[in-house]
């Protein structure tokens, strides 16, 4: 199942990339083509260049996190939270085969994540208001 979710999302990113590139290519190469084109279109053109290169991007990392779980498999620990060291239920590997995480332990380690984040914000003396009156929960 991974290595099928991975070969899709593969042959996906390389047509992708070539697009891009294309795109890209022309830019880059001074056509004038869009000389008197209006500002708006420029930067829609733009915007458009920005999202094909940040959903390229999305789909390597997804590429990346199939390729770990096929490495914990490997390894004997496909479907062991690697938080919480809990068995991951099946329903959520069906759903997400390459997790890395219960539910449980995804949402503590998102709540880690945040604090460790607002941490880094009080050392300039910033206090996050969804942070600073969550003290209890962070003794948990």
């Amino acid at each position: 199942m991974l290595v099928e979710l991975r070969r899709k999302h593969s042959e996906g990113l390389t047509e992708r990339s070539e697009e891009v590139m294309k795109r890209s290519v022309k830019d880059d190469s001074g056509d004038l083509s869009s000389y008197g084109q209006h500002l708006a279109d420029a930067g829609s053109e733009s915007f458009e260049r920005d999202m094909a290169y940040s959903l390229l991007s999305s789909e390597r990392e997804l590429i990346r996190e199939i390729d770990a779980a096929v490495d914990r498999m490997r390894r004997g620990v496909y479907g062991v939270c690697e938080f919480t060291g809990d068995p991951i239920p099946d329903e959520r590997l069906a759903a997400i085969p390459f997790t890395r995480y219960t539910k449980e332990g995804q949402e503590r380690k998102e709540l880690e994540m945040k604090r460790a984040k607002s941490m880094q914000r009080t050392a300039f003396g910033d206090i996050p208001s969804e942070v600073s009156g969550g003290e209890d929960e962070i003794s948990s």
